[in-house]
This record gives C-alpha cells, sequence and structure tokens, in this order.
C-alpha cells in the first residue's frame, strides 16, 4: 500500500514538473507584445550586466580573482553592455506602429490564441461595439469632458480623481 502512494506521489509531481514543457506558450514574446516589452527585456539584460561588473569588482577585492581575470572579465561584459545599448537605442528610434501594424499584431495573437476576429473598422474610425450595446467609459455628453489616464489611457469620468484602472493620479488641464 506505502509503494502505491509512493508511486502515485511520484507521477504527480513528475507530471507538474513537466507540464510547462508540454503546454503551448501564451504568446511570442518578441513581436506580439510590441516594442515595449523589448525595450523591457534590454533594460533588464542591461541591469543584469551592469550588477555583473559590481560582483566581478567586488571578487577582484575580495582576492577571488586575480588582477588578469577580472580584466579579461571586465571586458567581455562592457562588450555586452555597449551592444545592448545600442540595441536600446535602435529600438528607442524606431518610429511608433501604425494603426495597420497594430491591427495585424492583434489579429495575428488572436489567432494563437484562438479568440473570434473582430470586425475591421474603415479607416479612420472607431470600430462599432457589435453587441449593441453603448461602448464602455464616459462621453462628452454624459459627465462633461471625456478624460484619459496618461499611463493607461483608459477613460475616466471628470469626476475621477484616480484611474480605475492602474490607480494613477488623474491631472485635469483646463
Amino acid at each position: 500500500m506505502g509503494t502505491a502512494v509512493a508511486i502515485v506521489f511520484l507521477i504527480v509531481i513528475l507530471a507538474a514538473l513537466l507540464y510547462p514543457l508540454w503546454r503551448p506558450p501564451l504568446l511570442a514574446l518578441g513581436e506580439a507584445l510590441g516594442p515595449a516589452s523589448e525595450m523591457a527585456a534590454l533594460q533588464e539584460r542591461k541591469l543584469a550586466i551592469y550588477g555583473a561588473i559590481r560582483e566581478a569588482g567586488f571578487d577582484l577585492r575580495t582576492d577571488k580573482v586575480s588582477e588578469a581575470d577580472y580584466q579579461t572579465e571586465v571586458e567581455k561584459l562592457k562588450g555586452e553592455a555597449v551592444e545592448v545599448i545600442g540595441q536600446i537605442e535602435a529600438l528607442g528610434s524606431r518610429p511608433p506602429r501604425g494603426p495597420d501594424q497594430l491591427e495585424r499584431v492583434i489579429a495575428r495573437a488572436r489567432e494563437e490564441i484562438g479568440a473570434p476576429e473582430a470586425p475591421a473598422a474603415p479607416a479612420g474610425k472607431a470600430p462599432a461595439p457589435s453587441t449593441g450595446e453603448a461602448p464602455a467609459g464616459p462621453t462628452s455628453t454624459e459627465t462633461g469632458p471625456v478624460l484619459f489616464c496618461t499611463q493607461c489611457g483608459r477613460p475616466a469620468g471628470a469626476q475621477d480623481h484616480f484611474c480605475a484602472g492602474c490607480g494613477a493620479k488623474l491631472h485635469v488641464t483646463a
């Protein structure tokens, strides 16, 4: 009896450990999430390289590595840092995506996750709601001027002081 319980326990643990390898990824991280995720990944890599340089300096001061090994490692890390900073600058100077590019990315992401396709809007016009309901968020006739959060872009009412989406303080401009 104890052997059977141990085998079942082992199977459950193996299934839990191997599940991430079998399931499909939710979204590909490159183009699907856009330049913001690429920039965040590059910034994170840059900080990791800077941390490695500081760690190498600490190792030198505590006599864990020789001066020659330290110089070799730091030069390699500096080369990586220059490359990453160049990628950050190139990404920052890229023009923003146009509406057509965004629509293609959204359609591709919907295909990957199996979501139904939204009706395409004519050029220059916002898509009409498909359910017949009014669009979410305030309009200028309901509560005065329409405000949008500067952090996440969510619509907010004129009486709101904080964004309901991200919690950022809303600044009213006259």
